[in-house]
């Protein structure tokens, strides 16, 4: 054999024994990064590459099983706004009465929705979150505290805080917010602390100093009301399951009542109403235009009415579960009584996609069959206890809080490691083009030397 070709076998050789030894590292990357043998060279001699590829990788797969993020703008009940109420005067404060002392896991703090896409909201700078056993915090844990650092913008996703303390009172305190026509305007949409995996701030009293209130929109209670602009609390699609249960009425005089009758007497803590989505819509869902609980204790007579709603802007869409706090209210059988319907052209629509009855961190009505009372027909039902909502597997807050939280920080590393990608595989490629140009060029020149001293 020539000398040449004894050298191309050996040289080509060493290359494929390269490739095929790093063959595990470079397979963790994508086909479209190492699908040409330069890609592949590259990243056997760029073991950084190789690590910060692994990394996006990693990251990518690990975020497509947290649940989405979605802005669905809140028409009423926005959540809370406050400000300084003069220059150099108290912090603004916002203080949650959890009506007994419980062991705090997380709390999570869901900004104000935008005003525009571009909008950087007005989310406070600097905060200090403490735990207390008493009302005037006497006795306190600073849970986190800024500092003199501003935070970074939260960008309408939800802000984790983890806890690991019991506690009755939990105070929010401003140290600067956003001047905008006033000193230190903050604002949030849901203030949610977690308690044994289970929210135990719904419908708690909430106290506030230099509050910016606006009756309907503004007010201290939206904090606490289950409401977000963040959509509904569910995740992995499961298709071909009953979405729910839709009643098409003749009038709008006419009312529908899904009646659940539990297994023993319970205390209440809260019923949660998920809205029916419209043909799998992201932006249209059908919630009755006016709703009214009742409850009895099994013997069906003199029911007792616990919760009247109206929508408050006729026609909107309800993006977000219906949160309904009973405070410990004994019950057996609950009503629940659509008397107004959506209107949608010329139907008319009676509908829910989920009932969940929560008492001592149970939801006491999964797969409990329902009775539907419509235009004096009763009918048997189990679509609105399966634990899905619209098809989708619905999440506890908390599960689904954090989801969102993780997702939002997987994204802004995932944000800042693709450029560094980036420049990483075009430099490292650019370098094995050049190298292998070279050692093409001495396969030719070698022979060229060994003949002439020949």
């Amino acid at each position: 054999m020539p000398p040449q070709h004894r050298f191309r076998h050996f040289l080509g050789g060493v290359i494929t024994l390269a490739v095929c030894g790093s063959q595990a590292r470079v397979e963790a990357a994508s086909p479209a990064q190492t699908g040409n043998p330069i890609s592949r060279i590259a990243r056997v001699f760029d073991p950084q590459l190789v690590k910060v590829e692994d990394r996006v990788s990693w990251l990518d797969s690990r975020v497509s099983t947290y649940a989405q993020h979605y802005e669905f703008p809140l028409k009423t009940g926005l959540g809370y706004r406050g400000a300084r109420a003069t220059q150099g005067g108290p912090d603004p404060t916002v203080t949650l009465d959890l009506g007994k002392e419980v062991p705090v896991d997380s709390i999570y703090l869901v900004p104000a929705q935008r005003e525009f896409f571009e909008d950087s909201g007005i989310f406070p700078k600097r905060f200090t979150l403490e735990l207390s056993k008493r009302e005037d915090f006497g006795q306190r844990t600073i849970l986190y505290t800024s500092g003199s650092a501003a935070r970074p913008p939260a960008d309408c996703t939800p802000v984790y805080f983890h806890a690991k303390d019991t506690a009755r009172y939990v105070r929010l305190s401003i140290q600067e917010g956003h001047n905008k026509g006033t000193t230190d305007v903050f604002g949030l949409s849901e203030f949610v602390v977690i308690s044994n995996g289970e929210p135990v701030s719904f419908g708690t009293k909430v106290s506030t100093v230099g509050g910016l209130d606006v009756p309907g929109m503004w007010f201290p209670e939206a904090l606490t009301d289950g409401r977000m602009p963040l959509g509904i609390w569910h995740n992995k699609p499961l298709m071909g399951l009953d979405p729910g249960d839709a009643v098409l009425t003749s009038s709008a005089e006419e009312t529908t009542t899904w009646s659940i009758t539990l297994d023993t007497p319970a205390k209440i803590d809260r019923i949660q109403l998920f809205p029916y989505q419209v043909n799998r819509s992201l932006e249209t869902s059908v919630f009755p235009e006016e709703l009214a609980i009742s409850v009895d204790c099994g013997t069906g007579e003199n029911p007792e009415s616990v919760f009247h709603w109206d929508n408050p802007v006729t026609g909107s869409s309800q993006m977000t579960p219906m949160v309904v706090p009973l405070q410990g209210k004994n019950a057996k059988v609950i009503h629940i009584t659509a008397k107004q319907p959506w209107v949608m052209g010329d139907r008319k629509i009676h509908a829910l996609s989920e009932i969940e009855v929560w008492s001592g961190g149970k939801n006491l009505a999964r797969n409990l069959p329902i009775t539907r009372e419509h235009a004096g027909q009763n009918v048997q039902i189990t679509s609105l206890t399966d634990g899905n909502s619209s098809e989708k597997e619905i999440m506890s807050v908390g599960v689904w809080l954090n989801q969102l939280y993780e997702r939002g920080r997987i994204e802004r590393e995932l944000g800042s490691l693709r450029p560094i990608h980036h420049q990483l595989a075009s430099r490292s490629e650019l370098n094995a083009t050049w190298g292998s140009a070279v050692i093409l060029g001495l396969t030719f020149l070698i022979p060229v030397f060994i003949v002439a001293a020949a």
